[in-house]
């Protein structure tokens, strides 16, 4: 690699938001003007962060869009990226599954959700992310996000590939793209309730629904005014039993606001049934 060791490690420190002042200026300097820089950065980011290299005049090259709708189970894809600041490397696999729902780690030792993610076998390591996966044909049909491991004896995760790979698919990446680009910012649905989910167990002790337990809402938000109080219990969203507040979540993703989600619940013991227009996230 062309790119000293000192700048790399100057770079990894800026991606981490460890640099201030000059060192800091510096380094966005070298990004706008620097490719491999903008690259390596990129990568160490993550899908979201999106970097201006400064190389967007008419002779840059653009990949080719696909579709993730068409995506296959057993369909063979190559994932592109720079895992560990190794630009250009290449990793292939099979579509493993899709529709995928997961957690993944984000900032500040918290949790993110990826949704509707298209799971692989090919290797995914740190600085994949935010690359390419193509298709035979060359198409980009998903951006890599994450890739599980294995916790070590000690808990912690160890690193390296074992299989499991999740890309978010690029249907859903030109959504956001696009909505970036027209309005410099992400929509999000919001529900404006807080639930806790009910184990099973605790349901049949206490004699009531298994669901999720509405423990607040928020004043005049989406809920409220579809008629849902503190203290129901949520048993079923859009047609689907209520067990986990990531099927919430999910659904201020996947949707946008003015969609409307049924929810069924019960009250006192008495089931009844609303619908949701889903509000903007404030």
């Amino acid at each position: 690699m062309s790119m000293s060791s000192e700048r790399m490690m100057k770079l990894m420190a800026y991606a981490d938001g460890e640099l201030e002042g000059s060192e800091k200026a510096e380094m966005e300097k070298l990004v706008e003007s620097d490719e491999e820089a903008a690259r390596v950065v990129n990568a160490m980011l993550g899908l979201g962060d999106f970097v201006r290299t400064g190389h967007e005049g008419k002779d840059a090259k653009v990949i080719a869009m696909g579709s993730s709708g068409s995506l296959q189970v057993g369909q063979p894809v190559v994932v592109l990226g720079a895992p560990l600041g190794l630009s250009g490397t290449v990793t292939s696999g099979i579509v493993s599954a899709l529709d995928r729902t997961v957690e993944v780690p984000a900032e500040d030792n918290k949790n993110a959700l990826l949704v509707s993610a298209v799971q692989t076998d090919a290797a995914i390591n740190p600085g994949n992310s935010g690359g390419a996966m193509v298709n035979c044909s060359g198409q980009l049909v998903g951006v890599p996000s994450a890739g599980a491991t294995v916790p070590s004896s000690s808990g912690e995760s160890s690193g390296g590939s074992i299989g499991l790979g999740f890309a978010i698919p690029v249907n859903l990446a030109k959504t956001i793209s696009n909505e970036i680009i027209d309005t410099g910012r992400v929509t999000h649905a919001f529900f404006g309730l807080q639930t806790v989910p009910i184990p099973p167990a605790a349901a049949a002790e206490a004699g009531i629904s298994q669901g999720l337990f509405v423990a607040g809402v928020v004043a005049n938000g989406p809920s409220e005014q579809a008629g849902l109080r503190e203290g129901d219990i949520i048993t079923k969203v859009n047609g689907t039993p209520a067990t986990s507040n990531v099927q919430l979540q999910e659904l201020t993703i996947t949707k946008s606001p003015g969609d409307k989600v049924p929810v069924d619940y019960t009250r006192n013991g008495k089931s009844g049934s609303t619908t949701v227009t889903l509000g903007t996230q404030p």
